[in-house]
C-alpha cells in the first residue's frame, strides 16, 4: 500500500483490527486510551500487550514495570467485563545493543533513514 492508501484507510469507516500496546501500570493515560479503543466502533481490539517501564517510585525495574502493567490491564478488562481479549506480557527489559544495531541496519537497508534519527 502507498502512504496515501494507508491514510485513506485510516480515515475510512472500515473497522480496523488493533493490537493495543501499553504501559498501563505507569500512568493513567493508557486506561483512558484502552477504554476509548474498546468503545470505538472503528476498532476491533484483538489483543493487548503490556510494555515495560521503569519508574523507581513505583517499581524497582523494567520487568516489574511490565508485570504491573499486565496486572493493571487485566484489572481494567475485568472491571468492564471484557476478559475475552487476550493480554500478553511484553519484554521485561531493554533490547541489547546488538539487537538495536541489527534493527538499524535492517531499516537502513530498507531505505528508512529519512524517518529515523540515526547515530
Amino acid at each position: 500500500m502507498t502512504i496515501h492508501e494507508v491514510l485513506a484507510d485510516v480515515k475510512s469507516d472500515r473497522k480496523k483490527k488493533v493490537i493495543f500496546d501499553c504501559d498501563a501500570g505507569n500512568e493513567i493515560d493508557d486506561q483512558y486510551a484502552l477504554a476509548y479503543a474498546l468503545s470505538c466502533k472503528r476498532f476491533d481490539v484483538i489483543s493487548i500487550s503490556a510494555s515495560q517501564f521503569k519508574n523507581t517510585a513505583l517499581v524497582p525495574n523494567r520487568h516489574e514495570g511490565m508485570l504491573e502493567g499486565y496486572r493493571e490491564v487485566k484489572r481494567v478488562l475485568a472491571l468492564i467485563g471484557r476478559e475475552d481479549i487476550p493480554v500478553y506480557r511484553g519484554v521485561g527489559g531493554k533490547l541489547s545493543a546488538v539487537d538495536e544495531d541489527a534493527l538499524l541496519r535492517q531499516l537502513r537497508a530498507e531505505g528508512c533513514e529519512d524517518r529515523l534519527e540515526l547515530p
